[in-house]
């Protein structure tokens, strides 16, 4: 692959993307942790299967911040090395369309975690 290196505007931009990027992950980590912890405060009074739930979507949270950290780092380093910024950025890229992939596969998995406890909440389950 020929080597190539982006214009300082252009590193600009990418910086601003990997940082935004771990920016999400910590802040959906943060979720994730959050609703642990809210969880142990509220355990006494949680059924099974809603304290099961709850389990589920907070581990969910913390997997999508997991998942965007390795793009993030492969554009940050677009931004710092020389003589591999495409192969870097094809990298993170690769890896940033596996994460959005499972974002919304964990997205819609947390929307039904939120009907089951909705439904929970109902009685009818």
């Amino acid at each position: 692959m020929a080597k190539y290196e982006f214009t300082e505007p252009q590193n600009k931009i990418i910086r601003n993307v990997a940082w935004r990027c771990i920016v999400q992950s910590i802040l959906l980590m943060l979720i994730g942790v959050a609703g642990y912890i809210g969880t142990w405060f509220i355990l006494g009074t949680l059924t099974p299967l809603v304290l099961m739930v709850k389990i589920i979507q907070g581990t969910m949270f913390i997997l999508m911040g997991i998942v965007f950290f390795p793009p993030s780092l492969n554009f940050l380093k677009v931004t710092t090395t020389k003589g591999s910024d495409i192969q870097l950025l094809m990298n993170g890229l690769s890896r940033l369309k596996l994460g959005i992939m499972l974002i919304v596969i964990f997205v819609l998995g947390s929307i039904v975690c939120d009907v089951l406890l909705i439904l929970i909440s109902m009685g009818v389950i």
